[in-house]
């Protein structure tokens, strides 16, 4: 099936070009892990591709910028928020940290490697991303945030030290240090909501909400409906108020009926999920019946017909193939004939429209 202009969206913003090609100066860190070219440039690291030899497996490469390496004090609190993920190593939702060290002056972190992008390099695409993929992406962030609290972590984070897939999947870096003190990151899940409404409101804005002096949740909700109702991809028109009272109910904290807990927040976008891929189910089958009607209309248009004609059902004649075993007149039936050549043609027609589906 060919894809849609969100789908279009996804595999443009996914596919990774990488920023600089190293496979062939065969540059080897600790005689162990080869670099084979730089993807990502972060703030504080540049991110490189490369391979274990001594495990034999694809593994990410971070090096510090020599800006970041020289503040000791940065750098050590960098350091000390990759280790503090150690009780949520074990999750699929973390980077598994595999070496962490000193090599020319530089320091360097070696992790899993992901099928994946930044997220702030994601959202600098400006693409406009299917629905079910943004409420999959901030369902499956606001999981890992509850098992970080669960472990008593900070669960402030940078949006360049989180990854996510195609498929909405994450994997997570590090957290820092939280601006809200330990008393009321134990209490409250209200630093984790109001971050998951922004970056909700991100992926589907282009832009982060409050950038504005005097905005309000209210009025940005407002301004995220009106830019819903524009997008070139209405199929998930149905859900769009509901996406915008779930975005002022949880940045406004202080409007009636905010949401307060993390669960509750959940509760409400898998909701939403299940509604939105269901319509794209939908949609989907509709477009596929529009596609084999159309192969159909092809045939007739070339029969000079308006009509589909329909399948013989002469008992005594049989299928379009077994007159041929039997030994019939041929010029007896030059009408069937001319019926097994059309409905051939249909038959390739259908055949070649399912084949390029499954290619494209």
């Amino acid at each position: 099936m060919a894809l849609t202009i969100e789908q279009m969206a996804i595999e443009t913003a996914f596919k990774v070009e990488p920023v600089l090609n190293l496979i062939n100066k065969n540059l080897l860190i600790k005689d162990r892990y080869r670099v084979l070219n730089l993807l990502f440039e972060t703030s504080k690291t540049n991110v490189f591709k490369g391979i274990d030899v001594k495990k034999k497996r694809h593994i990410f490469i971070y090096v510090t910028k020599n800006q970041f390496f020289r503040r000791n004090k940065d750098l050590r609190n960098w350091i000390q928020d990759i280790k503090s993920l150690k009780k949520l190593r074990k999750d699929a939702q973390v980077f598994e940290v595999f070496d962490i060290d000193l090599w020319k002056k530089k320091l360097f972190l070696v992790t899993n490697a992901f099928e994946g992008i930044p997220m702030i390099d994601l959202i600098h695409h400006r693409l406009e991303l299917p629905i079910p993929f943004v409420l999959n992406t901030i369902l499956n962030l606001a999981e890992c945030l509850k098992k970080a609290k669960r472990c008593s972590l900070s669960t402030s984070l940078s949006k360049e030290d989180l990854y996510l897939s195609k498929d909405g999947s994450i994997q997570l870096l590090k957290f820092q240090k939280s601006l809200f003190n330990n008393h009321l990151l134990n209490k409250s899940d209200t630093e984790e909501i109001y971050f998951l409404s922004c970056l909700l409101y991100e992926l589907l804005m282009n832009k982060a909400p409050f950038e504005k002096q005097g905005s309000t949740a209210q009025l940005e909700s407002n301004h995220l409906l009106a830019s819903l109702r524009v997008r070139k991809d209405q199929v998930s028109s149905d859900i769009f108020t509901e996406l915008s009272e779930i975005f002022v109910t949880c940045a406004g904290m202080s409007v009636e009926n905010s949401i307060d807990s993390l669960d509750k927040m959940m509760e409400k976008l898998s909701t939403l999920l299940k509604k939105s891929s269901l319509i794209q189910e939908d949609h989907e089958e509709k477009i596929e019946k529009e596609e084999l009607n159309s192969a159909f209309d092809v045939v007739n248009a070339l029969r000079g017909e308006d009509e589909i004609v329909e399948a013989l059902s002469d008992s005594n004649f049989g299928n379009e193939y077994s007159r041929i075993w039997r030994g019939l007149d041929v010029e007896n039936h030059s009408k069937f004939d001319s019926d097994l050549i059309f409905k051939s043609c249909a038959f390739l027609v259908i055949l070649l429209s399912f084949a390029y589906k499954l290619y494209f």
